[in-house]
């Protein structure tokens, strides 16, 4: 087998700060190259890491220094229920700028979990003896549900959101 790592798929918002997520979902359409990453339920300890996620990721360059081969169509926060989730919209022309991994010419598409975070569920064919899910070659899509492994104990970054949405909503109203 030749198994190749081409670029790690990180788990983004793991790297800033204390910043946790209860989960991420990769959504990748191969023929469209195209892929979008929700990172789902936020957390952490206040206005500090919300700043860092807006400043950092939402308004800043992060996502693009961690997908520097892909190109970042776009990036935001969105509220869900009782968390806040971050979006990241790329496109690709090969998935190797995404960090899927190859496995062998039969089966060319496979996804290991990042460190902290478990594969939940997917759309592949099968698991590996390593817990990585493999497409066969043709797979048209890839999705794929990772979850944290150690769960999130901060607080939700939603309150921080709502503040920040009010002010600027409010900073609106006055120009």
């Amino acid at each position: 087998m030749n198994l190749r790592r081409l670029l790690p798929l990180l788990p983004l918002l793991g790297l800033t700060g204390c910043i946790s997520f209860e989960r991420v979902l990769y959504q990748i359409d191969l023929a469209a190259g195209k892929a979008v990453f929700i990172w789902q339920d936020l957390r952490g300890t206040g206005s500090g890491d919300f700043n860092d996620l807006l400043e950092d990721y939402v308004q800043g360059e992060a996502a693009s220094k961690e997908f520097p081969r892909a190109v970042v169509e776009k990036k935001f926060m969105v509220p869900d229920g009782d968390g806040l989730d971050f979006e990241l919209h790329l496109s690709f022309t090969d998935p190797a700028q995404l960090g899927i991994l190859s496995w062998d010419a039969e089966h060319p598409y496979r996804f290991c979990a990042p460190d902290g975070l478990t594969i939940r569920a997917a759309n592949a064919d099968f698991r590996d003896p390593d817990g990585c899910v493999v497409w066969k070659a043709g797979a048209t899509s890839l999705h794929i549900e990772a979850m944290r492994i150690d769960g999130v104990a901060d607080e939700t970054l939603l309150d921080e959101y709502k503040r920040w949405s009010l002010f600027r909503s409010k900073e609106g109203l006055k120009k």
